[in-house]
């Protein structure tokens, strides 16, 4: 039987293994390495015209962190700011060219690392479903009581 601490250290190593690979195949692929855009680019791509404070509030990002990320993605070519319709202080964000191709590029990154689940037969997967469904509510429900 394992102890608390023992799952904690593995739920540890899982995520460090999945930084390591995740970071592993965008350097291995291409020059640029996107940590920590790739969720936006992805956002950008399925949602083009979002505004700076809606992907902030979707990722759970302070406003000026993403803000940080943006201008790197803009100095990049990866994304343009427009003025939005509705509102002409907020600036709507859209995909470049090489915004989208680095999007997909990420996407199909993400595709290939979901391949790992594939150690685990279906019913493993949704026991192993199950259990993260309910971790992540019990993390959910004590960061909120924390704020």
């Amino acid at each position: 039987m394992q102890d608390n601490l023992e799952l904690m250290d593995q739920f540890f190593l899982v995520n460090r293994l999945m930084h390591r690979y995740h970071h592993q195949k965008n350097r291995i692929a291409q020059k640029e390495s996107f940590q920590g855009q790739g969720r936006i680019l992805s956002l950008l791509l399925n949602h083009p015209g979002i505004r700076q404070k809606e992907l902030s509030d979707w990722l759970d990002i302070r406003t000026q962190s993403v803000g940080e990320i943006i201008m790197k993605l803009e100095t990049n070519g990866y994304i343009t700011r427009t003025p939005s319709e509705k509102d002409r202080r907020a600036m709507c964000l859209y995909l470049t060219e090489e915004g989208v191709k680095a999007a997909r590029f990420m996407e199909k990154n993400i595709h290939e690392a979901v391949k790992i689940f594939d150690c685990l037969n279906d019913d493993e997967k949704d026991h192993l479903h199950q259990y993260l469904f309910r971790i992540i509510s019990k993390l959910e429900t004590k960061t909120k009581e924390e704020v």
